[in-house]
This record gives C-alpha cells, structure tokens and sequence, in this order.
C-alpha cells in the first residue's frame, strides 16, 4: 500500500446560476392573494439554471398532484433565499421531508438526502480514507460534497443521530467552511459553495419524544439545535386541504377523500385523549386511497336517466383503511378505530 493519499475523482458539473422568477408561478400557485406581496405585486425568488448532465439526477422530479401548504412554502423560501439552517419537525406523514422535495424540484436545486440513524458516524457524513487497488484513497461524505459542489442537503430523520455525531455540523449551521482532518489537502477544508443549503427534518424538536410514538430519537444536545436560524413546527393540516391532498394523490372523488379526513381527525382526537397508543398520518390516507379504488366493490345506485338500478364501483374505504393502518394496531386500539371507521365507512 502507497503511504500517499489519493483523492477519488467525482464527476464535476454546474449546479446553476441563479435567475429571479415569481413565486406564483415557480410553484404552479396561481395569483391568490396568500401567494403575493402584501403590495399584490409578486414575490420574486432564486430559480437555479438546469443544472448540468451530471446534476440533473440530483434534481427531485416534480410532482404534477402534490399539493402546497403557501404558508408554510413561503417560510421554506424565505429560509432558502437567506441562506438560513431549516429545521422542520412533526408528527409522522406530514410531508416534512416531501415539501423540502419539492422547493428543490421547483427550483432545480440538486439535493441529497441522507437518512440518520443512532449507527450513523462522522465518516458517513464527512467521508473517510478507503483503501483500494492497493492505496489509500479519499471519499468524500455526501455533507463534504454538498457544501462544495452547491446541492441542498436534507438530513433527514436528524433526531435519530447520536448527539456527538450531530456535533459536525455546528460550524456548518453557523455558514462556516468544514474542517476534514483526515483527508487529503484538497479536501481539507470545503468551504460552502453559494448554492449550497441546509434542511433538517425530524419528529422531535431535539428535546425527546413524550408521546411514546418515536422509539430511538435522541434527546439532544441544545447547542446544536440553536444553530437553526429557522425552525417550524409542521402539523396536520386543516381537513379541506387534506382532503384535497389526498384526493390528488388518490384520485378518489372528493367525497371519499373527505370521508378519510373525517376517520383521521377522530383518531387523532382519540390520541390526543390518550385512549390509544398511535395516530394515522395523511401518508396512511393516502395509502389507503390507493387501496381503497384497487379493491372497490360493485353497488346498486338509481340511474337518474333511466331510473333504474345499477351496479357501480364503489372504492372500499373500510378495506383502504384496514390494509393500511388498522392491522398494524393492538387489539385494543384495532377495536376503538374499528368503531370509528364502522360509523364513517360501513
């Protein structure tokens, strides 16, 4: 083995020139009023050029049914425009890492997503000396090539890191250059690229998990949480929006998707009363939906044309829902949303 170190090559590419673009129009908003200046003149963003051949797979494709929560997209815009550290958490399903997706999807911002466990280390993330071909070579960790390259770079599930691992980021949340002790000159010292940012998400706020839900989030050192300069709170949203969310991603009729949010909000309150142990996420909805049109059932309704009877499909709700979310429950808890689903579905 050569005592040299040697840098393995990555392919290099541009990650786009930035270009002001509406914010009505960037993210298919229209112009209502929530999406505009307080003047009604719109808001102008960043929108990165297409990124080269070799960044283009880093760009998230668009999805034609997702569905935006404006308020909560223009906190994420103005976190990203002034190049501030996000952290978003909540309840499971509520579409944290999904909506941190889709602004770089929007805006053609090259991402990585890198998933933290209570396994992850310091080389994961920063990257280490390997050894191949018989020499010691350099890989960068996916923060290393983010910061130097320009991609944004979602850590996602953030509360599942030991604290000490979390710990390596703090000089980057404070817009600092990342110190690799280990590697190679060139990669040394990774100063932040002008397009380079950063998305925390997770289920806690740092502060451990009282609900019993999230089993291996850390409680966690507070000193690396105060370096997000803007954290919000993502919770379930209002039952008009979830129904259309749900309705998108489904295509079931509105109707159906609103008898969904219907079953959801009485789980969730039966949670909140703590007389169940888990709660059903508009991901399960959505799963559900799904299932739902795939096993519906033939039923009888009056042609109003002919006014007789015949046989349409039906999606089957209360299978939806049993598939998706209910079997996974303890017996207890099965049978207090039996009842609920039971009174909504049939």
């Amino acid at each position: 083995m050569t005592a040299h170190a040697e840098i393995i090559e990555l392919k290099t590419g541009d990650t786009g020139e930035a270009i002001k673009a509406p914010f009505h129009e960037v993210f298919g908003l229209g112009a209502v009023k929530a999406a505009m200046r307080a003047t009604g003149d719109p808001i102008m963003i960043d929108v990165l050029n297409p990124p080269t051949e070799e960044y283009a797979p880093f760009v998230e494709p668009k999805d034609p049914n997702y569905i935006f929560d404006i308020d909560l997209l223009r906190k994420i815009v103005v976190a990203m425009q002034m190049n501030m550290p996000l952290l978003m958490w909540g309840y499971h399903g509520t579409g944290k890492t999904t909506l941190a997706e889709q602004y770089c999807a929007h805006t053609n911002r090259p991402s990585i997503r890198v998933q933290h466990t209570v396994s992850t280390e310091e080389s994961h993330v920063l990257g280490q000396l390997l050894v191949r071909g018989g020499a010691t070579v350099f890989e960068p960790g996916p923060l290393t090539v983010a910061m130097k390259e320009g991609l944004v770079y979602i850590a996602d599930e953030y509360d599942f890191a030991l604290p000490s691992v979390i710990a390596v980021y703090q000089s980057v949340l404070e817009g600092k250059s990342l110190i690799i002790k280990e590697a190679p000159l060139d990669w040394r010292v990774i100063r932040p690229h002008p397009n380079f940012r950063f998305i925390a998400t997770g289920n806690t706020n740092g502060a451990g998990d009282d609900s019993g839900l999230y089993q291996g989030t850390q409680i966690q050192n507070a000193a690396s949480y105060s370096r997000f300069k803007m954290t919000i709170e993502v919770g379930y949203m209002p039952k008009n929006r979830e129904a259309a969310v749900v309705c998108a991603q489904t295509r079931l009729h509105i109707d159906h998707a609103t008898l969904l949010v219907e079953f959801a909000h009485d789980v969730r309150d039966l949670f909140k009363r703590s007389e169940i142990s888990t709660t059903v996420s508009p991901r399960e909805l959505i799963s559900a939906g799904q299932l739902a049109r795939v096993m519906a059932k033939p039923q009888e309704v009056n042609n109003p044309a002919t006014g007789e009877k015949e046989a349409k499909l039906r999606p089957d709700l209360r299978a939806g829902i049993e598939l998706a979310f209910t079997n996974r429950l303890n017996p207890v808890d099965r049978e207090a949303v039996s009842q609920k689903a039971q009174r909504l579905f049939g």
